[in-house]
């Protein structure tokens, strides 16, 4: 079971920036609707894409945005 510890939260875009706390790796988490219920689906990032989108909202913007639109499959933790 993964453990996820946001470190920024965009509620404007609904999106968070963490660290997944058992394994260290870093991801992007983003809200969506799954019937009656809004789940938060976590998608692995790098380091340097971590550090990039700490600094750069829009970056992380386009970045939610492709995760919600299911582009970003191959990086989705299981």
């Amino acid at each position: 079971m993964h453990q996820f510890d946001d470190l920024m939260i965009s509620e404007e875009e609904n999106y968070a920036l963490g660290i997944e706390r058992t394994t260290g790796r870093k991801y992007v988490s983003v809200d969506v609707i799954d019937g009656d219920a809004v789940c938060a689906l976590h998608y692995e990032i790098s380091e340097d894409e971590f550090v990039r989108l700490l600094d750069d909202p829009a970056a992380g913007q386009a970045l939610a945005r492709r995760c919600r639109a299911g582009e970003e499959e191959a990086r989705a933790f299981r």
